[in-house]
């Protein structure tokens, strides 16, 4: 087993790993997931899924790029698009990319512009594609899948947000499925404030339906409904389901 100072990277001899001093950079660690990416072949893989609305006929950076550039940034807690300005000040940070050099602000913004409803989709499909390559090196003989919905509150009028009566504030209403013994994310939904718990929870978890076998879902009682009941039952899976009350 290597220690982390006689560790080699992939085509990284620029690095050096080493506790005694010299210089130091606080995006270091980074170098770590740079090798996970590369292990996965992480930019391909996205390149194979994600949809936006490119209509560009030259451009510099593709899409799959621009949104590497973005994870590594939100990786060191930068979540947007003009952080690049501080980074690509870094001696160290640019190096991470693939290209040694980051996509300027206005050609992240105008990625973000052209990100639509496909998009979305086309990266859950993505994070399913390594949900299932990484619970293949666990060996379960079951998925457990937990579904509930949370409440981030906002404080503008931002597009979305609602007042949501359980909560008794204004904000957003998102829904969450996790796979219970790992923590991973099947998928993610962001809704408006006022949507009930259950309210577009079929088409939510179909993905998992399609994708995986062997499902127990666990829900509270915000999610007991015949329409969810039938397509659990459907596709053959198991659900568990806490009511607040028995009625027979």
């Amino acid at each position: 087993m290597n220690s982390l100072p006689n560790h080699h990277f992939q085509n990284k001899s620029f690095y050096q790993l080493s506790f005694d001093g010299g210089h130091f950079t606080q995006y270091g660690g980074l170098i770590f997931f740079q090798e996970l990416f590369s292990q996965l072949k992480l930019k391909e893989r996205i390149s194979k899924y994600l949809v936006t609305n490119d209509q560009r006929r030259y451009c510099r950076y593709s899409d799959s790029d621009i949104l590497v550039q973005f994870l590594f940034q939100l990786l060191t807690g930068y979540g947007t698009d003009y952080a690049c300005k501080e980074l690509s000040a870094d001696a160290y940070f640019p190096k991470l990319l693939e290209g040694g050099q980051l996509a300027s602000q206005p050609t992240l913004s105008r990625f973000l512009s052209r990100t639509d409803e496909e998009t979305v989709h086309s990266l859950r499909c993505f994070n399913l594609e390594l949900v299932e390559f990484f619970l293949q090196f666990h060996q379960l003989n079951q998925l457990i899948v937990d579904i509930d919905s949370t409440h981030f509150t906002a404080y503008g009028k931002q597009e979305g947000v609602a007042y949501n009566a359980h909560y008794r504030a204004h904000g957003y209403h998102p829904l969450y499925a996790f796979e219970g013994k790992t923590g991973y994310c099947f998928n993610a939904q962001l809704r408006p404030g006022n949507r009930y718990c259950s309210e577009e929870a079929d088409s939510f978890i179909t993905p998992v339906l399609e994708r995986f076998n062997q499902l127990l879902f666990r829900m509270d009682s915000g999610f007991a409904t015949p329409k969810l009941y039938d397509l659990i039952e459907k596709t053959g899976q198991y659900y568990l389901i806490k009511l607040k009350k028995i009625l027979f």
